[in-house]
C-alpha cells in the first residue's frame, strides 16, 4: 500500500474532493501547484502542453515508483507500456482531441478509477482561503454556504472511516 504519496491533491482532485473550475486541465494545474514539497509554477494554468508535461515526467513516476510489483503488473498501472499509450490514441479518437488532452485524460483515468483505498492511503483534503473548496463528491447534499471548518469536518469523518 502507497502511503505519504507526494502528489496527494492530484488524486483527490481526480476523485472529486476539490471544487471543479469546469476545466480539468486547470483543475489538475492548480493542484500541482498546491505541492509545497515542488516549486512548480505555470505560466498559463490552462496549457495542456505544460500540465500533460508534468504528469508523465514527475507525477506519474513518482506513482509508478510507490507501487508494488505485483500492482505494477495490472492493466491499469502499465504507464511505462504499449498499453498505456494505446490508451492515449483512443482518448484521442473517442474526445477528438490533442495528444496533450488525451495524455490528462489517461492520467485522471488512472487516479480517478484505479486509486483505491485497497492500493493508497490518501491524506484527508484540507480547505482554506487559499484552498479550493469541497467538490462534487456529494452531489447537493452540501450547500455552497458551508464554513471551511465544516468542510474540513465532513473530511476528516470520511477519511476516518
Amino acid at each position: 500500500m502507497i502511503e505519504n504519496f507526494e502528489w496527494n491533491d492530484v488524486v483527490l482532485t481526480c476523485k472529486g474532493w476539490y471544487e471543479s473550475c469546469g476545466n480539468i486541465v486547470t483543475d489538475l494545474a492548480i493542484a500541482i501547484e498546491q505541492n509545497e514539497n515542488r516549486c512548480i509554477y505555470f505560466k498559463d494554468k490552462g496549457n495542456a502542453c505544460e500540465v500533460a508535461s508534468v504528469l508523465m515526467n514527475i507525477v506519474l513516476p513518482s506513482y509508478w515508483e510507490k507501487l508494488s510489483e505485483s500492482e505494477k503488473q495490472k492493466p491499469c498501472n502499465l504507464y511505462k507500456s504499449s498499453d498505456f499509450y494505446q490508451k492515449i490514441k483512443r482518448n484521442m479518437a473517442l474526445f477528438e482531441c490533442s495528444f496533450d488532452m488525451a495524455v490528462i485524460y489517461a492520467v485522471h483515468n488512472v487516479f480517478c478509477n484505479h486509486v483505491s483505498r485497497d492500493n493508497m492511503k490518501l491524506n484527508k483534503p484540507i480547505y482554506g482561503k487559499d484552498r479550493r473548496r469541497l467538490g462534487c463528491m456529494f452531489g447537493d447534499k452540501y450547500p455552497i454556504s458551508m464554513t471551511y471548518k465544516h468542510m474540513n469536518d465532513i473530511a476528516s469523518k470520511m477519511f476516518d472511516r
